[in-house]
């Protein structure tokens, strides 16, 4: 009985474990203000032709919305 009941003990801490640290990035990105200052540090590490073929992207969906 007792290995039984360590063994439930021990599964229900996984899965807590594992749905806490999943929902802590789900809530940040969906916020959208993680997204952001995510994409900030990257571009510093990012070389110059792809931090601007980035910027054009952004440009791009700029238009985009602008013509939905």
């Amino acid at each position: 009985m007792t290995s039984v009941e360590s063994s439930e003990d021990i599964d229900g801490g996984e899965l807590e474990g594992i749905s806490s640290k999943t929902f802590v990035p789900a809530k940040s990105s969906s916020d959208g203000r993680s997204i952001p200052s995510v994409k900030r540090k990257k571009q510093k590490d990012v070389p110059d032709h792809i931090s601007s073929a980035m910027e054009k992207l952004q440009d791009l969906k700029k238009v985009v919305q602008e013509k939905d």
